[in-house]
């Protein structure tokens, strides 16, 4: 479908306009758009508190992906990082139990700023 679009110096330009169905399924990585994973991020994970004063304080979350892998993230008192405001991450078998037996590690990593914990995310959502 051909359409102009009018510059701001008025000079008229030919477009295309390409709908879903005329992208090649090369685009999306060799899948359809439906196809495409959202991948899950460190904004996405609800964090519920912990409070065991005067012991420990902080967050946690768990969340499960598609792929039956999840990941537990905390920041508290005793944790890696936890007292410089920062996070651990451990990657969840597909039990829902902490596992050391993948590649993306083979141990908490903790010390974590949140664009690190998403990265490990997706680490963990690609298994």
């Amino acid at each position: 479908m051909e359409k102009t679009f009018t510059t701001k110096m008025g000079v008229e330009i030919p477009v295309k306009i390409i709908t879903d169905m005329m992208i090649p399924k090369e685009f999306f990585g060799g899948k359809n758009k439906e196809e495409t994973k959202v991948m899950k991020k460190f904004e996405d994970l609800e964090f519920d508190k912990i409070s065991d004063e005067p012991y420990m304080s902080g967050v946690r979350s768990r969340m499960v992906f598609e792929n039956g892998y999840g990941v537990s993230v905390i920041s508290h008192t005793y944790s890696y990082g936890g007292k410089d405001g920062l996070f651990e991450i451990a990657v969840l078998d597909k039990k829902g139990e902490i596992t050391y037996k993948t590649p993306v590690t083979n141990d908490v990593i903790g010390y974590l700023n949140p664009e690190e914990v998403t990265e490990i995310m997706e680490h963990v959502q690609k298994l």
